[in-house]
């Protein structure tokens, strides 16, 4: 009979927690700014919008004034990752459009403080992405499970930062094994799958 009485206590508790869970959601520039300012971090406790390792510097995105930017990060409440297999991987995206001459400056500097790790880049629609070093270098490469990574495209003048971790605390990574297996030949899916909410990756300039 206790028996009984644990697993139906069990299967309460389980279902109350999947029922409330509390989802993390981010999508203002300006309190993201505001934010790294004060507290010299991101959002995210996996650090996939950390200034140290997500931009070139902290005040990176009030250095070089931009026409248009974006910010976004969400991330599913840690606990649906030990109750149910229907998960979310957690990103982070920025977006910094300028005008011609803004970009090149910021281009370069961007270049100097984020070198590309190996020099391998991947490319879709004008925009060259390459994996962050300074990401690498703190943590190790998990690439394309856990990674932050700079963009660029020469013909609408945008930077793009964006971050990835699809680890749960189940410890299984929820990314489609596509990915896993083939980035390269499935990058813009992933873009597409991925940051689809945040942006439109198809849309030419």
């Amino acid at each position: 009979m206790k028996k009984v009485t644990s697993i139906i206590l069990i299967t309460m508790c389980s279902l109350f927690l999947i029922g409330c869970y509390q989802d993390l959601k981010k999508s203002s520039l300006d309190e993201y700014i505001l934010h790294i300012n004060q507290n010299k971090i991101g959002y995210s406790s996996v650090e996939i919008d950390h200034p140290d390792y997500f931009l070139p510097s902290l005040t990176f995105i009030q250095d070089y004034n931009y026409i248009d930017g974006k910010y976004y990060w969400c991330e599913d409440d840690p606990l649906r990752g030990l109750f149910t297999t229907n998960v979310n991987s957690e990103i982070s995206f920025l977006c910094l459009q300028y005008e011609e001459t803004t970009y090149y400056n910021a281009k370069e500097f961007m270049l100097e403080k984020i070198e590309p790790y190996n020099n391998k880049f991947y490319e879709y629609n004008n925009y060259v992405f390459y994996e962050n070093s300074n990401f690498i270098n703190l943590h190790y490469r998990d690439f394309p499970e856990w990674f932050t990574m700079a963009c660029y495209n020469d013909v609408s003048h945008t930077l793009i930062f964006i971050g990835f971790d699809s680890g749960t605390l189940a410890g299984p990574s929820c990314l489609e094994e596509k990915y896993i297996d083939d980035i390269d030949n499935n990058w813009g899916d992933f873009l597409n799958q991925y940051y689809g909410q945040c942006y439109n990756f198809n849309e030419q300039p």
